[in-house]
């Protein structure tokens, strides 16, 4: 893939969605992305203008958005910053939506989410609560964003590549 507008409407939309988009919205997404050529023009069109959509006989493209879906839209359509170029606003949709994913996660985590090694943290010699409580914490916050790092590396090669930028990228082994 690369980085394209259509390729970005997709995404960004789907990223929008509150919750798991269905396969449906993701079809709707499909069409509705086939039918702009430009970022000014997807981000400045009116859902109901999105809702009528037509095709070349005169049918009608997509069955209309559901209250969820059209907020999807208009919420990626405010997301949309004109002043930089497709891979600028991939990269910013993407990172944006690592960053919320974090935030999320740390402000769920409890006491009964840290999964605890007694033994682990008996043999580091972790001798108060306190202590006890960051190592763990910060164990399972490590994992998670390491995790979620690797995901996010992996949308941004997959979404940004291109055949002029992605050739000249060198991958070296970590040391």
């Amino acid at each position: 893939m690369a980085a394209t507008l259509y390729n970005l409407i997709v995404k960004g939309c789907s990223i929008s969605y509150d919750g798991t988009p269905s396969t449906g919205f993701k079809n709707k997404l499909a069409i509705i992305a086939g039918h702009f050529s430009t970022l000014g023009g997807f981000k400045s069109t009116p859902i109901n203008t999105i809702n009528s959509l037509r095709t070349v006989e005169g049918n009608r493209s997509i069955r209309p958005l559901t209250p969820k879906e059209r907020d999807a839209v208009i919420k990626f359509q405010e997301e949309i910053d004109l002043s930089k170029d497709i891979t600028q606003n991939f990269t910013k949709i993407l990172t944006k939506n690592f960053i919320g994913k974090q935030v999320a996660m740390l402000s769920s985590l409890t006491l009964d989410s840290i999964n605890a090694n007694p033994m682990l943290c008996y043999a580091l010699n972790l001798e108060t609560p306190e202590d006890f409580l960051k190592f763990n914490t910060y164990q399972a916050i490590g994992r998670s964003v390491v995790t979620s790092m690797g995901y996010l590396v992996q949308d941004l090669l997959l979404y940004l590549k291109s055949a002029d930028n992605f050739s000249s990228v060198r991958f070296s082994p970590c040391l």
